[in-house]
């Protein structure tokens, strides 16, 4: 069953997308809701149970409000940040707020590391090196490909703002030492640039 002109749909897992295109807000509803309703015919056949809830969609566009959008008598909820596949989409696809949100994650994992190990981690430098680059990393490192290409220079000094705790940590510097030192130190590159 084909989908209308100007839509598709992309599903992982237990998460789809779907993306339309018109020009109107009237239009941009109607194809949504009618793309909507051949995806629910589709579940419908598999046995696969939607989450009508949990369902809001994202509007890039100039369009003032946004469309109405309705799916089985529910309307569907407009959001200003989204998240699919582990990435936070906001509606100018600025990538601030997953900047923020992975570096949420890092410190909460640096936290778990610290009540796990200890103040100074009872481990070498060089260890702690390691560690950082193997689970803080990649972690920011997420769908690097797709949000890292035009890194502003605000973005590049949240960065630094989250990369800043796991320096310390690992050099044991005074929280006085600035950021680029550290980085100098450790030999550890900037999370823009490595991104």
């Amino acid at each position: 069953m084909p989908y209308p002109n100007n839509t598709s749909i992309q599903a992982f897992a237990d998460d789809f997308l779907l993306v339309a295109a018109a020009k109107s807000e009237r239009a941009l509803g109607a194809l949504a809701m009618e793309a909507l309703r051949k995806f629910k015919i589709w579940s419908d056949r598999h046995s696969l149970s939607i989450s009508t809830a949990k369902t809001s969609y994202l509007l890039l566009s100039n369009l003032v409000r946004g469309p109405s959008i309705f799916w089985e008598g529910r309307s569907i909820k407009k959001a200003g940040v989204m998240k699919y596949l582990g990435l936070f989409i906001d509606e100018k696809l600025s990538w601030s707020p997953h900047i923020k949100e992975m570096g949420k994650k890092d410190h909460q994992q640096h936290r778990n590391l610290q009540k796990i190990a200890g103040g100074s981690w009872g481990l070498t430098q060089k260890m702690r090196i390691q560690l950082y680059i193997a689970v803080t990393e990649r972690t920011l490192a997420h769908a690097a490909s797709a949000w890292s290409r035009d890194i502003t220079q605000k973005q590049a000094a949240m960065l630094d703002t989250i990369q800043r705790p796991f320096l310390l940590k690992i050099t044991d510097a005074y929280r006085t030492a600035p950021t680029a030192v550290l980085q100098l130190i450790t030999e550890i590159m900037p999370l823009h640039l490595k991104l």
